[in-house]
């Protein structure tokens, strides 16, 4: 189990709730919610979450903010044609002690479906997934990416499918890892190239031109098929870093050899600056590998495998 889901177990024992992987689940009076864990500043807090049919007047979330200390921020999801639901997201602000974690979520959860009520606001009925109602299927309540939405089984196996076969795609093409990992480093070569011509063609760096290196080898890396996983970013990262460290050593060999003085005494000279354009050249391959990383994050293929 790993810490998100620990954190939710332990979440959902504290608030006699339900716990499915890393989100929290339950009902109360009629409405459904999630809870998860999301990033905030350089900590991590728990946001719930329920998608309903329109958002509260203008005068209830005054009221709910001033009074309840309750601040909803609206998300519009346009899931299907026939799927548009508002998803009321809030921030819980929980108390260090236990209890009064417990006392806070029963206020809140509770005023703000008293208040979901009295404005006739309702769940979703249409299956979050086809976004349609099936005379023959029913929709039930199920935990699909972190919401608790109703859901048609029918739906939900398919959707699993779909992953399933994504992943067995990726297993069978894990046999092209050593492919991707020659075109990764022929990929940095290849990024590398902008900075080399900037440095022994005109004496100058752009510093960003680095950053080219990484990236340039990631879609080496993708260019052999191999499964868009963790550690095609690590791949091209070790690939960019020992091109970047290459070019910069023999830009160094060159200066020492002009000048009959040794590596060690030409990286040591203040005046030509080599190990901070080297220090630069780094700090830039990061920030390409974090472009890299980015790009892995938000494709298909690495959120199935996540």
């Amino acid at each position: 189990m790993g810490l998100k889901e620990n954190a939710a177990l332990k979440l959902s024992v504290l608030l006699n709730l339900k716990a499915e992987g890393a989100t929290v689940y339950g009902e109360v009076n009629d409405y459904h919610f999630s809870i998860n864990q999301i990033p905030y500043g350089n900590a991590t807090v728990w946001q719930l979450t329920m998608l309903l049919d329109k958002t509260l007047s203008t005068d209830t979330q005054i009221n709910l903010k001033k009074t309840h200390k309750i601040n909803i921020q609206y998300t519009a999801l346009d899931i299907t044609p026939t799927y548009q639901a508002v998803a009321y997201n809030i921030v819980l602000n929980m108390p260090m002690s236990k209890e009064k974690q417990v006392n806070y979520f029963n206020n809140l959860i509770t005023t703000l479906t008293n208040m979901l009520a009295n404005e006739g606001i309702s769940n979703i009925e249409n299956c979050g997934l086809c976004g349609v109602t099936k005379e023959d299927e029913d929709v039930e309540y199920a935990v699909y990416k972190g919401l608790y939405i109703k859901l048609h089984k029918s739906c939900i196996e398919a959707a699993y499918e779909e992953q399933r076969r994504e992943i067995e795609k990726e297993n069978k093409n894990i046999k092209r890892l050593p492919i991707s990992i020659v075109l990764a480093f022929l990929g940095a070569v290849v990024g590398i190239i902008p900075s080399v011509i900037s440095i022994f063609g005109f004496g100058w760096l752009f510093g960003i031109l680095f950053a080219i290196c990484p990236i340039a080898s990631f879609f080496g890396y993708k260019l052999g098929k191999a499964p868009l996983r963790w550690y095609a970013t690590l791949i091209a990262a070790v690939c960019s870093l020992i091109v970047t460290a290459l070019v910069i050593i023999i830009f160094g060999l060159l200066i020492a050899t002009a000048a009959n003085a040794t590596l060690q005494e030409v990286f040591a000279d203040a005046e030509l600056g080599l190990g901070a354009l080297l220090g630069q050249a780094l700090l830039f391959d990061i920030v390409g590998i974090a472009c890299a990383f980015g790009y892995i994050s938000k494709t298909r293929s690495g959120k199935v495998s996540k």
